[in-house]
Formats: C-alpha cells, sequence, structure tokens
C-alpha cells in the first residue's frame, strides 16, 4: 500500500521533478527483483491470478496515418496563404549555390505566385490522391476503382492534371489540362472563396464555369453551393423574391373546340421581300401571325403593310383556308380597331337588307 500510495504522489509532481523521479520512468525497484520479495499485497495477487490461467485476447488494431494540412491552416484566405509560401519558394531558390548572381528580388513577381499555387495544390494532392499518383507515374493511368478513372488524368511535374481531348485546340494549357483538385480539403475551399469574391460574390454556375478554367475541383457544384450558402454577404444581400400569383385562364383557352374557332392574331417586325425582278427594290412587309386559342396551331400570312385594307385582306385569306372564327383576340393597333370598325359597318349595313328569318355573322 506504501508503494501504491508513492506511485500516486508522483503523478501530481511539476515538470522539473517529474524530470529527476525515478519511480515514474523505471518503477519501483522490487519490480526487478525476484517474486519472493515483492510486498505481500501484490504477491497475494499475482498466486490467486497465474498466468497459465489468464485468458489471452488477440487485439487488433488499425491506424490510419492522415498527413498534416498545418500549411493550409496559417491562413484564411487564397492570397494570404501563396503569398508567403512564395516568400519561402523565393528564398530557396536565392539559398542555391548556382543562383547566387540571379538571386530574386523586389515585389512577388506572377510567375513566383503560379509556382506557389502550384505547390500548394501539389501538397494537397499528395494528401488527398497519392495512390492515384504512384499509378499514373508507374503505369500512366489509375486503377479502375479510382473515382479519378473518368478525368483520365496526367501527371505534368509532379501535378495531376485533367486529361481530356483538347491537346490540339488553341486554348492555353491550365485550360486544357486543369489542376485536380479534392473535394473535402482546406485548399480547394480557399480557391473556390478566392473567386466567389473575385466574381463580386457569383452565383453557383457562374463560379464552376470560371474555376473550371484553371482547377477542376471533384464534386464542384455541392461545394460551389455550400460556399455561396455560406456567404455572410450573400446571405445578407440575397433579395427576397415576390411571385406575382397568376390569374385564372380565360374560357377561350381552356374549352376544347376545333382549330382556330377561337384565334390570337398579332403582327411581327418588318422584313424586306422582292418582287418577281432580282433587279428590283426590295420592299418592306410584315408578317400576320395567327395562333389557336385552344390547340396553340400556328397560321402565318404575309401583310403588305400596316393599313386596315391590308389586315382585311389578310383576315379573309386566313377565313378562306381555316373557316370563319368566333373569337379573335388582338392587341389595340389601329390597323385591327380599322378593320374591326369596317367589319362592324358592313355587318349592319348587310344585314338591314336580309329578311329577318336570316342570321348575319
Amino acid at each position: 500500500m506504501f508503494q501504491e500510495s508513492k506511485i500516486l504522489q508522483t503523478s501530481f509532481l511539476g515538470e522539473s521533478q517529474l524530470k529527476e523521479t525515478q519511480m515514474w520512468w523505471e518503477g519501483p525497484p522490487w519490480l526487478r527483483q525476484s517474486e519472493r520479495f515483492w510486498p505481500p499485497l501484490v504477491r497475494t495477487v499475482a498466486q490467486e491470478f497465474p498466468v497459465e490461467q489468464l485468458e489471452e485476447a488477440t487485439i487488433s488494431l488499425q491506424v490510419q496515418v492522415q498527413p498534416p494540412s498545418f500549411i493550409f491552416a496559417l491562413r484564411s484566405s487564397f492570397i494570404s496563404l501563396i503569398r508567403p509560401v512564395a516568400y519561402m519558394l523565393r528564398f530557396a531558390y536565392n539559398a542555391r549555390k548556382a543562383n547566387r548572381l540571379k538571386r530574386r528580388k523586389g515585389f512577388l513577381q506572377t510567375d513566383e505566385l503560379n509556382e506557389s499555387v502550384c505547390v500548394l495544390a501539389r501538397i494537397a494532392q499528395e494528401e488527398s490522391f497519392a495512390g492515384d499518383i504512384r499509378s499514373v507515374a508507374t503505369s500512366d493511368q489509375v486503377k479502375s476503382n479510382s473515382r479519378l478513372k473518368t478525368l483520365a488524368p496526367i501527371l505534368k511535374d509532379d501535378i495531376l492534371r485533367v486529361g481530356g481531348r483538347l491537346r490540339y485546340a488553341p486554348v492555353s494549357e491550365e485550360r486544357n489540362h486543369p489542376i485536380i483538385l479534392p473535394p473535402n480539403h482546406p485548399f480547394t475551399e480557399l480557391v473556390m472563396v478566392y473567386y466567389h469574391e473575385k466574381l463580386l460574390h457569383a452565383g453557383p454556375q457562374l463560379l464552376i464555369a470560371t474555376i473550371r478554367g484553371r482547377f477542376w475541383p471533384l464534386r464542384v457544384r455541392n461545394l460551389a453551393r455550400r460556399v455561396v450558402h455560406q456567404c455572410m454577404k450573400c446571405f445578407r444581400c440575397k433579395p427576397t423574391v415576390f411571385d406575382q400569383p397568376m390569374g385564372d385562364l380565360p374560357a377561350e383557352r381552356v374549352n376544347p373546340t376545333y382549330p382556330f374557332i377561337k384565334t390570337g392574331v398579332d403582327l411581327c417586325e418588318p422584313i424586306y421581300y422582292r418582287h418577281t425582278g432580282r433587279k428590283s427594290a426590295p420592299i418592306k412587309g410584315y408578317v400576320a401571325i395567327f395562333v389557336c386559342l385552344v390547340t396553340k396551331a400556328v397560321h402565318i400570312e404575309l401583310v403588305a403593310d400596316l393599313s386596315t385594307n391590308a389586315f382585311i385582306a389578310v383576315l379573309k385569306r386566313f377565313v378562306a383556308r381555316r373557316g370563319k372564327p368566333t373569337v379573335i383576340e388582338c392587341d389595340n393597333a389601329k390597323n385591327f380597331l380599322g378593320a374591326s370598325r369596317e367589319l362592324a359597318e358592313l355587318s349592319r349595313h348587310f344585314g338591314s337588307l336580309l329578311p329577318n328569318n336570316i342570321n348575319t355573322w
């Protein structure tokens, strides 16, 4: 019991005292002696549970080593991350004896920033696609069960890029073979947030189309929606869309009838046409479009001009081909109003000359 309390006391020692405590590092001195010199309590317990009667159990452990990603936690944005890495690469470049006479100085250049991006992308790929990188390096292709199989990846400067079929296309190398990025990686999220803010808080579709010009993140649609959804400025500035409820459809649209019994008409933009001679001057004309309100069938007629007589001539051709409609809907154009007044006057004139037992149309 004295030895046990002494062991417990060592757990409350400070760092400086723990370093000099022999009990903590080597255990009690009786443990290195024969069993007959052990304390009575410990010897009694050992005799009650001999080694031969103890049950043997096999314990299996699976250890998964996750490579550290501490470099991606140094900064919270893409630009503030690639600049320190670019300065580290510059220091490594200037420290070489071969580059003593051509050291890099001054502001960071574009090539240095691009090299920094490539280094960070290589680190992210080594943490997520280590097996695929080895497969492409040895056999120029990934395994059949790899999630990168559909991308036909290639290894260029130790970076996995999309293979594709645009080798001879007149586009840049980055757009032809974008860098593959893992879906759930801090570097990929930093890239997505950078492009989202660079495009003035663009939506998911524009964000995906732009970022694929240089990078190819896996499961990019879910990642783009998550970045836009988590953006505080986009959340605050998102307007509330009010949908105006539409009214009921009129009776002419929902009651089944024969085609063109209920018709709508309108004129489209002017067109130019010629008469039979090739040297004749072009003449401006219009197109009248008759649409059946029930079946959505379309009838097209050429109109000489915007006069009332021209539209009445078109209406005669339409009636001769499709039959007499009961309802014609149109806007308040002058030619439509003039044709309506003239047809109403003709109806009254001929109605007065007809017998009483004959109905006018």
